[in-house]
Order: structure tokens, then sequence, then C-alpha cells
């Protein structure tokens, strides 16, 4: 067995997860003294979730146990060894010339920041994992309506309530890096 100096046990972590279309992550955390998000142990984000998956480290019915023990097998309960990162997390935004950007989509409806409630627009843009998967979507729409879409990289900062991690991108900082076309931009609400 690997080193564990805390004799951190699983009920002395607390899992995170979050899925969404080709977004995805599980991570493993230790407990703070509230009970929440600690220090970060192990995390798997997008396609590093279903290889672990296929690989069978991580276990569907049970990521939280698999995460724990992944963890135990691979020494990270051991601070020491560790690797401290802070990445930044990107998604890629779909912009439509007219319509602005791609917010959400609800039972096969596209919701675009020109027509979004302002909840939807509070909650930001929907980001893909990649500007691949983002074309995907659109590749049964006609040729008019893809030639009048772009497709933006920008830093996630938007987090779903009771999540850790940002999974969306604000429409204000769409709006600043001039990605909003003017049709779109009188209706949004920073």
């Amino acid at each position: 067995m690997a080193s564990n100096p805390r004799n951190i046990g699983i009920d002395d972590t607390v899992l995170d997860t979050w899925f969404e279309r080709d977004r995805a992550y599980v991570i493993l955390y230790e407990k703070d003294g509230e009970g929440g998000f600690g220090e970060l142990i192990a995390e798997w984000w997008d396609d590093d979730v279903m290889e672990a998956v296929e690989d069978g480290f991580l276990k569907p019915r049970d990521y939280h146990g698999s995460a724990f023990e992944y963890a135990e097998q691979a020494g990270l309960l051991d601070p020491a060894n560790r690797v401290k990162k802070e990445k930044v997390r990107t998604g890629w935004v779909i912009v439509h010339s007219e319509l602005g950007a791609l917010v959400t989509w609800r039972g096969g409806q596209m919701v675009w920041s020109s027509s979004a409630s302002e909840a939807d627009l509070k909650r930001g843009a929907t980001a893909f994992g990649d500007e691949e998967s983002a074309r995907e979507w659109f590749d049964d729409q006609d040729e008019g309506f893809q030639e009048a879409l772009d497709y933006h990289e920008f830093e996630l900062d938007v987090a779903f309530e009771g999540n850790s991690f940002p999974s969306r991108v604000s429409l204000a900082a769409i709006e600043k890096a001039g990605a909003i076309p003017s049709a779109a931009e009188s209706t949004l609400q920073p």
C-alpha cells in the first residue's frame, strides 16, 4: 500500500462530478473543516473521464469509491505526491452572426443570446470541449446557417450552483472579446 501519512480514509474525502454533453469531470477532494471541498487529491476532465472508465480506474456505479481506490494505489493520499497545477479551463462557444451566442438548448430548440430569458443570460453560453464537438452540433443544418457561425475559445468563468468549477462562459466575457454581433448586442445584460 502507498504512503498515507494523514491516514485519510474514504470518509475523509468528498467527490464532485459533473456531466453535460461532451464536458465532464470527476474530482476527489480531501474534506475541509466543514465537510466541503478541501485540497484536491485527483481529477479527471472530459476525455480523461471516459478513458479512466474504459481502463477500469473509474467505475460509474461508484465514482467515489473507485476514485479513492485509484488515489490510494497511486500514492495520492500523501500530499507530498500530489502535483500542484493550475489549469485554465476553456470551452468553445458558438456565435451566430445575427442570433448571438448559443446559450442553451431545450427540447431540441437552440436558445441564442438574442432571444434568451434573463435567467439563461445569467447562466452564460454553452461551452463545448473542443471546436470539432461544437461543429458537430450543426452538421444537419443548412449551409447558409452554418456559414453564419463562428467558433471561439474562452476561459470558463460561470459555475452552476453547487459546482466548484466553471462550466460555461459569461456573456459579458464574450461581449468584452467583441464576439457578440451587433444585432444581439442590445439584448445582452451583463
